[in-house]
């Protein structure tokens, strides 16, 4: 679709203000990384499109862990809904000559923030 039909695509180097709120936001995400995955990760269902991201309790509790302990055996079967969250990667564009580079999502979060 293209941006000029859809309001939700911003032109290419649009200034966007920060609010108090929503830096209030960027701050919960980064102390809460489960806050963060519930309240804006979603995913693509194969029928019902694009849907809010709800984790197992297994999940949340591989996520703490993980947030607490730098190193962490997992010992899950295949196709449990895992994925190597710490190589989540967040691709953004850095400059005109739109190159992009890949950033691991807490250090997107502390370059937002900064």
């Amino acid at each position: 679709m293209p941006r000029k039909s859809n309001p939700d695509v911003r032109k290419a180097f649009e200034q966007i203000p920060i609010t108090p709120e929503q830096l209030d936001e960027l701050y919960k995400c980064y102390d809460d990384p489960l806050y963060c995955i519930k309240n804006y990760f979603k995913i693509r269902h194969p029928t019902k499109g694009l849907v809010k991201f709800d984790m197992y309790d297994y999940q949340e509790e591989v996520i703490r862990r993980a947030q607490k302990n730098r190193f962490n055996v997992i010992l899950f079967p295949r196709q449990s809904g895992k994925c190597n969250f710490a190589s989540v990667r967040i691709y953004v564009r850095e400059n005109k000559e739109f190159t992009f580079f890949q950033r691991i999502i807490n250090k997107v979060l502390l370059w937002l923030i900064n």
